[in-house]
């Protein structure tokens, strides 16, 4: 029996005629190296300072990166993100029982590519990891991507 994530990542098969229809499925293979690295960022250090050293406001263009644009595109995706304490939460929704920090920040990193915001990205991420760090020690390590000279 298939779950539905496993019909989403499946090929179907059949004949029009045939009233059955068979999935396989697909193994996922990564052939791209992670796109998000910390040290890619386009962010301003400064700024990410402030950000990790303040209270969250709630106002989700306090994290660095996210500006107008990408401040309405997160309103405008399914999950109607609005504020800092949701993007906070899409990025813990993500992080698995096996997922480590790694891959954790690629699929929020894909994620917000889903959504649309395109600029800045690396950045976003970069943020609300270490800011969940903060909270969580051990979340997010940035010592654990090697370095890109």
């Amino acid at each position: 029996k298939f779950t539905s994530n496993e019909k989403l990542s499946s090929f179907k098969f059949g004949h029009p005629r045939e009233q059955r229809i068979t999935y396989l499925p697909i193994k996922r293979i990564s052939v791209m190296a992670p796109q998000y690295h910390p040290k890619r960022n386009q962010g301003r250090g400064h700024q990410l300072a402030q950000f990790l050293r303040s209270s969250i406001t709630g106002a989700v263009d306090e994290v660095p990166g996210v500006g107008p644009v990408a401040k309405r595109k997160l309103a405008e995706a399914e999950d109607n993100i609005q504020t800092t304490h949701q993007l906070l939460g899409k990025y813990l929704s993500l992080k698995g029982k096996e997922t480590d920090c790694i891959e954790h920040c690629e699929t929020f990193y894909q994620w917000l590519k889903t959504i649309g915001i395109n600029q800045y990205r690396g950045a976003i991420v970069r943020s609300i990891a270490e800011k969940a760090n903060t909270m969580m020690p051990g979340i997010y390590e940035g010592s654990l991507y090697p370095d890109d000279d």
